[in-house]
């Protein structure tokens, strides 16, 4: 079978229905795990042909493999998204804090899963990706009060405590609410971003 084609060479229609066979395969793996997903759930789950599935993908570990990829890329899209505050001050915080609960909250089942059942390819990459949303979070350094290298350090501190936190947050595990958990968070970052 041909390599699948890159995102960037495909027509606007054909990245649609690239995509949402992803999207398809991501609301699959919380119900099925990655092992127990078939191309057929797949299927079934985005409205496309057995053809089409394979018009972009050459077998379910291909996909699989698109859906941790796009898991990153959501992650980095929400550093991103700190970055581009206009300024760190307490609202703008708890603005971002409450998306990246409701957005961990939306892709909980399926992050759970490609953990359990790819725990190896996921932490081969996970120390290059912490690295690439530290150099996010940090950015231009305007939000930092403090050097470079001791903005990094905090920054790498604030993602790993703020993923976990909301990985227990959306599996019921967090003992506090959401608006506890983002009160908490809001200080500790405020306190991170601030004290030199």
């Amino acid at each position: 079978m041909p390599p699948t084609p890159a995102p960037a060479s495909l027509s606007p229609r054909k990245l649609r229905t690239r995509l949402a066979i992803i999207a398809a395969a991501g609301q699959v793996l919380p119900r099925r795990g990655v092992d127990a997903m078939t191309i057929e759930d797949v299927l079934e789950t985005a409205g496309i042909a057995r053809a089409t599935f394979y018009a972009h993908f050459s077998d379910k570990n291909e996909v699989v493999r698109e859906v941790v990829a796009d898991m990153w890329r959501r992650a980095s899209d929400l550093y991103a998204r700190f970055a581009a505050m206009p300024s760190a001050d307490e609202a703008n915080l708890r603005d971002w804090l409450n998306y990246a609960c409701a957005a961990w909250r939306e892709r909980h089942g399926e992050i759970v899963s490609l953990l359990r059942d790819r725990p190896v390819e996921i932490a081969a990459t996970s120390g290059r990706h912490l690295d690439e949303y530290v150099d996010i979070l940090v950015g231009d350094g305007r939000h930092w009060r403090c050097s470079h290298r001791e903005a990094s350090c905090r920054a790498r501190l604030l993602i790993v405590q703020l993923e976990r936190a909301l990985l227990d947050l959306a599996r019921g595990a967090w003992p506090t609410s959401q608006a506890q958990l983002v009160d908490t968070l809001a200080r500790l970052w405020l306190s991170a971003l601030r004290e030199p």
